[in-house]
């Protein structure tokens, strides 16, 4: 799992400038929820550097 970053560029098309690995799991038939506060301040930690 993990978190992209990016942009959506029109109805169709998004644009990935970036990806992160997430402390979670997931399998074809479950997936494990997303930790809110990780991702929180992962999302900080990256304005906090320009990305």
């Amino acid at each position: 799992m993990g978190l992209m970053l990016g942009e959506f560029v029109d109805e169709y098309t998004v644009r990935v400038v970036d990806v992160f690995a997430m402390p979670q799991s997931g399998t074809g038939v479950s997936v494990e929820a997303v930790d809110h506060v990780f991702q929180t301040n992962m999302l900080d930690m990256l304005k906090q550097t320009g990305r």
